[in-house]
């Protein structure tokens, strides 16, 4: 009985019937399967409204942006390097007050982008290095107390900047790259 079968399965591959024949026998099987089922639908909530932090991610997502979250889903560490970041995208990074991390390394962000970052009062690390930020955008990162170390670029930023910025904050931790 086995080779009847060998022997029809080979007379239909050789009058190229064989993959149709499986084609024609997948399609009604998915027919069959599918038939009265319903497509499915996402299931909805009352309260579906993003938080402010999804809100700022969905603003970023042309970015790119690489960022951690925390058990609360609130944005904690952000990395936006080599970026082109107008201040509108600054202004919105500035609503993610629970951030503690952010590197902007090699983007556009300039001394008035910084001004609307003075609401991040949880960021301990900022990475500035190969930026536009200059000696007078440093005094904004002087309000930001939680501020622990600091990448700047030294071809923007002077020695005497630095300087008065650590007069201000002792406890910074500055490096000129």
């Amino acid at each position: 009985m086995k080779k009847e079968r060998l022997r029809s399965t080979t007379a239909w591959k050789r009058a190229g019937l064989g993959s149709q024949f499986i084609l024609a026998a997948v399609v009604c099987v998915v027919m069959i399967g599918c038939q009265g089922s319903s497509t499915p639908s996402l299931p909805t909530t009352a309260a579906a409204t993003p938080t402010v932090d999804e809100q700022v991610l969905l603003a970023l997502d042309c970015y790119n942006p690489m960022y951690q979250v925390n058990a609360e889903g609130r944005v904690t560490k952000l990395r936006l390097v080599w970026k082109h970041l107008p201040e509108p995208v600054m202004a919105e990074i500035g609503k993610l007050t629970e951030l503690q991390a952010l590197d902007l390394a090699f983007s556009t962000v300039t001394d008035e982008g910084l001004a609307r970052l003075t609401s991040l009062q949880k960021v301990k690390s900022f990475g500035l290095s190969g930026t536009l930020v200059t000696d007078e955008g440093l005094v904004h990162l002087g309000k930001l107390r939680s501020l622990q170390w600091v990448w700047l670029s030294k071809q923007t930023v002077t020695e005497a900047g630095v300087e008065k910025l650590k007069e201000e904050r002792a406890d910074l931790n500055v490096y000129l790259q």
